[in-house]
This record gives C-alpha cells, structure tokens and sequence, in this order.
C-alpha cells in the first residue's frame, strides 16, 4: 500500500534510510579528504569531483538543502592563461607611442580624410578615400617589409624601422661624438 510523504516522513523505515544516505555522503567526504590529507595536497591539488566523462559532480548538503557540501573537493578550479602578446606588434606600438601618460590609452580623433574643410566633389571623396586606403596598404606593406629584413638580418622590425628613421626615439643616446662648443667633440 502507497505511502503519501507526509506519511513517509512518519515511518522510522524511511527515516533509517534518510539517515544512513546522509552518513554515507559525510564518510565520503570524509575519506576524501583524509586522503588528501595524508598525501600531503594542498587545497590546490585536490582534484575535484568529476565522473567519468568529465562532468563536475556538485553535491547538496543533506543538512542545509539548496547548499553545496561544505569540503574543499567540492570547490572548482580553474587555470588562468594569458595569451601572449605578438612582439612584432608591441614593438611596432611602442615605436609608434612612446609615452605614457595613464594606463589607459588616450582616445584620438582620426585623421581627417578631406584635405580641407572645404565642400569636395563626389569625384573628390572617392579620390580621398581611395589615398587613405593607399596609405594603409604602404604602411601594411611596409610593416611586413620590416619583417622581412628583421629575419633576414636576426633582428626584430622595430629595430628595422629605428635604422631606417633618421631620428631616435626619446631616452636614446646618441651613437657617435657629440660635437660641443668650440668645436670640441665629447665621446
């Protein structure tokens, strides 16, 4: 005869049973956590509680329902990876910005793609904007150039664009004599 659980929740049978899952589920935890314990792990090294396909098993706390178990293998972990930076790029940024004046970047306006503010022609705009797509594509070429002869020369393409620039960036000595007053020179 069917029990409703009202009357389940009565019997001393069913409560038995209730009790015995929840000694059960706290031995577990128990032991696995002795375990790690006695093999010396850190909290880090504690593998969490996955199946066999992986899944992470979360169990409630019989005792505070709606709540995990409150053990140290039930907690999930995560590695953290940074993805590596293209040094091509950073260097070619840097060479570009070479002063910092807040760790965020300064927002900038783009450069203007009429050459005046006067009215421009239909012709005039397709002109304009087919000069800036030039522009890029040299700058672009210009950038896997520097690459180029980076590898080719076991250098890096910021060095490359230093050689190629007659002016050095800030913070640089200057790589021959100095003449000074008078006509002296300063090594």
């Amino acid at each position: 005869m069917p029990y409703s659980i009202d009357e389940l929740k009565n019997k001393p049978s069913y409560k038995n049973i209730l009790d015995a899952d929840k000694n059960e589920l706290k031995k577990f935890f128990e032991d696995e956590e002795l375990k790690a314990q006695q093999s010396g792990s850190t909290i880090e090294a504690v593998k969490t509680l996955r199946d066999p396909d992986g899944f992470i098993l979360s169990y409630e706390d019989p005792e505070n329902l709606g709540k995990t178990m409150p053990s140290s293998i039930q907690k999930v972990r995560l590695p953290m990876e940074y993805i590596n930076a293209v040094e091509d790029e950073i260097f070619v940024k840097l060479n570009e910005e070479r002063t910092f004046s807040s760790f965020r970047p300064l927002l900038t306006n783009p450069e203007p793609l009429a050459p005046n503010d006067e009215p421009q022609t239909e012709e005039e705009v397709i002109e304009n904007i087919r000069a800036a797509a030039r522009k890029i594509r040299e700058k672009k070429q210009a950038q896997k150039d520097a690459a180029e002869i980076a590898k080719s020369t076991s250098t890096d393409p910021a060095t490359v664009k230093e050689n190629a620039s007659n002016t050095k960036p800030p913070g640089k000595p200057p790589s021959k004599a100095t003449p000074v007053a008078g006509g002296a020179k300063m090594a």
